[in-house]
């Protein structure tokens, strides 16, 4: 039985030829970008990542994930966890299939570290979870980049803190494996405010400090982002963002815009 795509067509293309194209342009933006610099040389064990239509946050998940194409040897296996789009259920639910279908072909589900999960940390299988677009637009990426990793999909809706960070030090504590949150930050009305708010985001992330979010922080992945956060300051590891957009890019709509981040947990 595949996991099957939900929102192929609307926010990422349904096509494999119009993926690719996708993914061709943004790496010719990003070789503009680097110039003579090259992609960050460490192989992360944990990305934060944005979720919406690849016309708003594709070129910054892109970074993340060509980045992590070329610094996987060693890995086995690419952990997504993302708050699902159903908040009637509790607990994390992992996708227990056996692949995990892409416009271009299907990606194998790491059932056997599923089953691990299960006994190690409470995963149950909630079927109605599993029609979000939060983690799905990060299977293409995963497909074109690191089709040789299995998948683990991983949703949470009414789950606790203390639950998602029991789970992410759990995978981060394994070397074959490597962590993708996904997030993307504030929602607000105007472009100067949404700087502002982004940029507590933004420090709270690169100083591994929850609480600096601050009381009207509204990612749409916060409880995720903060387990991260917590998970990463237990670990003692180091952050680097790698790309930080807003919507407004691409779209030129300053009214309804949204910060997108990229960065490396390593």
């Amino acid at each position: 039985m595949k996991r099957k795509m939900h929102v192929a067509g609307t926010l990422y293309p349904k096509k494999c030829r119009a993926c690719e194209r996708m993914f061709a342009d943004f790496n010719v933006k990003l070789d503009h970008a680097l110039g003579e610099n090259r992609l960050p040389d460490f192989t992360p064990k944990a990305l934060l990542v944005p979720h919406e239509g690849y016309l708003y946050s594709g070129y910054t998940a892109n970074f993340a994930y060509r980045m992590l194409g070329e610094k996987s040897a060693g890995k086995k296996r690419i952990v997504v966890i993302a708050k699902s789009d159903d908040s009637e259920f509790e607990g994390i639910s992992g996708s227990f299939y056996k692949s995990y279908k892409t416009p271009c072909g299907a990606l194998k589900i790491d059932i056997d570290f599923l089953d691990t999960l299960r006994q190690s940390c409470d995963v149950t299988f909630v079927k109605k979870a599993h029609k979000t677009s939060k983690s799905e637009v990060q299977m293409p990426f995963i497909q074109h980049y690191l089709k040789e990793l299995r998948v683990v999909e991983l949703l949470y809706a009414e789950s606790s803190q203390e639950s998602l960070e029991q789970l992410i030090e759990f995978c981060l504590a394994d070397e074959e494996s490597v962590v993708v949150v996904c997030s993307d930050l504030g929602d607000l009305e105007a472009q100067k405010e949404l700087g502002i708010l982004d940029a507590t985001y933004l420090n709270a992330i690169m100083q591994l400090d929850t609480e600096q979010f601050k009381e009207g922080c509204s990612a749409s992945g916060l409880l995720a982002l903060k387990a991260l956060v917590n998970s990463s300051k237990k670990m003692q590891l180091k952050t680097q963002i790698l790309n930080y957009q807003t919507s407004s890019i691409n779209t030129q709509n300053a009214v309804l815009s949204q910060g997108h981040v990229s960065v490396a947990f390593y």
